[in-house]
Formats: structure tokens, sequence, C-alpha cells
């Protein structure tokens, strides 16, 4: 379980500030496979950051009571001075994992043979991605985070992901972020709906949805509104000018 108790976050932007949440109180289930929906720029992104620790409250606390991964295919904490099987062997240090088998399982995986002996620096771009996907997967964790993406690559790496995320989703905890409803409601059984600075958890995933796409219905008839308020607007302009 991850208890998340009075949180708020939120960002300077110059001399103003974002707030993206504010007094959130939601326990999230860390045995199950949870979606976690929200507008655009809701701060999907922000809260799986700050289940992971990536980021930190400015206000409030989060308890983990699980091994939570970090977001799968995250990049940034690699040390691209160092090799992919040196980064392997300080990311399963860090997390206590099996070097020996978390190499194993990424060479498998990933095919990049000798290019794992090169400085990361020296990979491509989609090399360093594939590394970090099969990082993610192959670390041993109660639960996995997703932002957005699941899948990465060539077809057949895209396949391999594929396949091991349901293996991960049958056996581990799954959370989500995502705006796609029907794949949500394929793999996951529960969800959160981000709405209004704050969280909800719902028990299933099918009042999840309608949770979140009753709010996306009621944005839209919003933005709709103040369109056709600024297209009035504009018409009474033009009809003064004459």
């Amino acid at each position: 379980m991850i208890l998340i108790k009075g949180m708020m976050k939120d960002y300077k932007l110059g001399t103003a500030r974002r707030v993206v949440f504010k007094n959130v109180d939601v326990n999230i289930p860390t045995d199950r496979r949870v979606a976690v929906f929200g507008a655009a720029e809701s701060g999907k992104t922000v809260l799986i950051r700050l289940l992971c620790g990536l980021e930190i409250p400015t206000e409030g606390e989060i308890v983990r009571y699980a091994r939570v991964s970090f977001p799968v295919g995250y990049t940034r904490a690699l040390k691209f001075n160092l090799s992919a099987r040196q980064n392997i062997a300080f990311v399963s240090k860090v997390y206590g994992a099996d070097e020996a088998e978390i190499a194993e399982f990424i060479e498998r995986v990933t095919g990049l043979g000798v290019l794992l002996n090169e400085p990361m620096r020296k990979l491509t771009m989609n090399d360093r991605s594939t590394f970090c996907y099969a990082m993610g997967y192959a670390m041993p964790f109660d639960t996995y985070l997703f932002d957005n993406a699941v899948v990465y690559g060539t077809p057949d790496f895209r396949r391999r992901c594929m396949a091991m995320f349901e293996e991960r989703a049958r056996n581990s905890g799954i959370i989500l972020a995502t705006k796609h409803t029907k794949f949500a409601s394929r793999c996951c059984d529960c969800g959160v709906v981000i709405r209004g600075r704050s969280a909800e958890f719902f028990d299933t995933i099918s009042e999840a949805v309608a949770a979140f796409e009753q709010d996306e219905q009621a944005r839209h008839a919003n933005l709709e509104f103040a369109a056709l308020e600024d297209e009035l607007a504009r018409d009474e302009v033009t009809e003064d000018e004459r």
C-alpha cells in the first residue's frame, strides 16, 4: 500500500507558483493493477514521480509499504560515462538485486550483446531506451510504475515488452498513468482519477473509467462554451466597428 497524507505539490514559475496537487489524501494499493487517469497536464506524470520518490511533496507525506519501481523506461538515472554493464551493477546494488540475473535478463531480451560493454554515451538513443525498458522490467519490485508507455522500440522489442508487462501484471502490482481507457480496462482492475488538484481512488476499473469520462465530457463542454463566448465577443466587437 502507498499512503498519501495531506500532500501538496507545487512548482515555482518565476514569481508565481503552479499548484499541481493540494490536500491529497488517498491510499493506493500496491498489490493490484491500478490505472491513473487525468486530463492533459493534470499531474499524472508528477504523481508517478512522487510515488517512486523521484520528487518529494511540498507538504504532507507519502508512505510506501512495498518496493516501488522507478518509471519503467526512465533514462535520467543512467550514468552516461559508465558502460551498460556498470549501470546494471550500480542499479542492482541500489535495489538489492542479483547483478548476474539482471545482466542475463537484459542481454537476452535486448540482444544488445557487446554494446553492453560500451559507455552509455556511445549508444544510440534507441539502444539506450531499449536498455532502460529492459532494466525496468528486469528489476524485482513489488509494484511497477508506468508513465503512459509500457512498450518501446522495434516491433520485435515491443512484443517482448508487452509479454514482460503482462507477466508483471499477473505476478506483481502495477500503477499505470494513462489516458487510454480501453487499454486500462483490459489490464487494470481499479483506478485513481486526478480531478481538481486532488486524486480519488475507485475500487473497480469500470467506476474509474466512468468518473474520468464524465470529467472529460464536462471539461470539453466548458471548453466549447468558452470558445462560443469568445466568438460572440468577437462578433460584438465587429458589429460595434460597423
